[in-house]
């Protein structure tokens, strides 16, 4: 494992591809997967919720999601919390991280997570954020993901040990991300590799 991409769209050997039942590509003995019911598409929930309580079983399967909050989703906020505790109760169920989408939702994750005290990682993929609330997401125990697009100050002060890199729907392969990112930091791309290759190993293949 050299350059891990913890959150794509892409089949790869060396990340995690997110499927939602909507996708006409099924996943394949090679790669890693999750499986996740996305607050964009909560058509028929019950059909979802039967398929991904037997997807998550998939032996090649590292992570539940993405599931989430979305304010710009065309559906209720209070249907996407109804699905997304269902879905962060079964990633405690099944003993799976759960990635995240947020957008605009930061106080209802957290609200949600003191509420149902998890104690599987919560990793929030994508973030995009200021300093103020990513120190906000820190304190409850959030891990941060990072793709093309960040705040070069969060990044630089988001602690190694809560960082995590991805892709998403990026153009860019994940290396080009991880020297992107070592660059915004100031440290050497091997020093950058080992420490996330520490905390992919320590939350998807324990």
């Amino acid at each position: 494992m050299k350059y891990f991409d913890i959150h794509t769209h892409t089949p790869s050997n060396n990340g995690i591809c997110s499927f939602f039942r909507k996708d006409s590509v099924l996943p394949t003995a090679q790669g890693y997967y999750a499986f996740g019911i996305h607050p964009w598409f909560l058509e028929d929930v019950e059909e979802q919720f039967l398929w991904l309580a037997k997807a998550v079983h998939h032996p090649r399967v590292l992570a539940l999601g993405e599931c989430g909050l979305d304010k710009l989703s065309k559906f209720p906020l209070e249907l996407q919390i109804e699905v997304f505790r269902k879905c962060a109760e079964l990633s405690e169920k099944i003993s799976l991280p759960l990635i995240i989408h947020n957008v605009r939702c930061t106080d209802h994750l957290i609200e949600i997570k003191r509420d149902l005290k998890p104690s599987v990682p919560w990793i929030i993929h994508g973030f995009r954020g200021k300093l103020a609330l990513a120190n906000e997401c820190l304190r409850h125990g959030f891990y941060l993901s990072f793709g093309e697009k960040f705040q070069e100050d969060t990044l630089r002060n988001v602690p190694i040990e809560r960082l995590l890199l991805e892709t998403d729907e990026s153009l860019l392969e994940i290396d080009d991300i991880y020297r992107h990112v070592a660059e915004t930091r100031g440290v050497s791309l091997d020093e950058l590799t080992e420490a996330l290759e520490i905390n992919v190993r320590k939350l998807f293949f324990k």
